[in-house]
């Protein structure tokens, strides 16, 4: 007999539910949901993680999971926790073989800031463009002077998305540096 899926809503009411209760025992089960064969229900316990800022740790690990759209709620969590103690292990994925795990990490490491500034400027060299345009976008977000001078090297990105995005987050930044430009 053949196992049917049906259709995982996430509608963010069990997340609050989840939230009201604050149970240990809740979080665990959705951790070890993150490891479920079935990739919408790893999504949506992933989503569910992040709604109440709980499992960074092991939401880093989902950033390796063989699904894109589970790599992109992981991220995506880990952003809205914004726990700093998943930060090192965000970075550590920024060397990542898998260019897709590197952009999930980026993104996440953007949204928590703190501890990501030099990583964040390093993927700005990463041999994808994808991860480098993922990186300028968050040095823009983050509006830290310190990237200037790395973001003007990115003007002369042999990728026209990456001197794009470049040129973007140097106008965010605002910086004296970024309006020698003109």
């Amino acid at each position: 007999m053949r196992k049917r899926f049906l259709p995982v809503r996430h509608d963010g009411a069990a997340a609050k539910a989840l939230d009201e209760i604050n149970d240990g025992a809740a979080v665990d089960a959705l951790i070890e949901r993150l490891g479920h064969e079935d990739w919408r229900l790893r999504r949506v316990a992933a989503e569910t993680l992040g709604q109440i800022k709980a499992g960074a740790v092991p939401l880093v690990e989902s950033l390796g999971d063989e699904n894109g759209d589970v790599r992109k709620a992981a991220g995506k969590a880990l952003g809205e926790i914004k726990d700093g103690a998943a930060v090192n292990a965000l970075i550590e994925r920024l060397g990542y073989e898998d260019w897709h795990v590197r952009e999930a990490a980026a993104k996440a490491l953007g949204q928590i800031k703190d501890a990501a500034m030099n990583a964040l400027i390093e993927r700005l060299g990463d041999e994808n463009a994808g991860v480098r345009i993922a990186a300028a976008k968050v040095l823009g977000e983050i509006k830290d002077g310190a990237a200037v001078n790395t973001l003007i090297e990115g003007l002369g990105d042999e990728n026209a998305g990456v001197r794009i995005a470049a040129v973007k987050a140097l106008g965010e930044i605002k910086d004296g540096a970024a309006k020698r430009l003109d």
